[in-house]
């Protein structure tokens, strides 16, 4: 890696946003370190970064996975109806005309 690189490198470290995820393993053919992954900070216990073994140019292919849960929202609660302010009436008119049509 260039010097330039170092640095980029050394000023993404200082934001705690952000947390670079490789695992020191090179990403390039001659030994170094090219290819950087950088991952939001809360990410970080979920997150995974491989190196492939398979060369698919003068870089390896890197892999970020994360393993998630998918959370299902709270079931709903059962529909409550006020049958005080039921219109009783209209209720028993419009009930033959439903089930007539069906």
């Amino acid at each position: 890696m260039k010097q330039d690189g170092h640095h980029q490198v050394e000023m993404l470290t200082d934001v705690p946003e952000i947390t670079l995820i490789n695992t020191g393993e090179p990403t390039h053919i001659l030994g170094g370190t090219l290819d950087l992954t950088f991952i939001s900070t809360e990410l970080v216990p979920v997150a995974q970064c491989e190196v492939d073994d398979e060369l698919t140019s003068d870089h390896f292919a890197t892999t970020t996975s994360s393993r998630m849960e998918l959370l299902l929202p709270p079931p709903r609660p059962p529909p409550r109806w006020n049958t005080k302010k039921a219109n009783w009436k209209l209720y028993q008119d419009e009930l033959p005309k439903m089930v007539f049509e069906l």
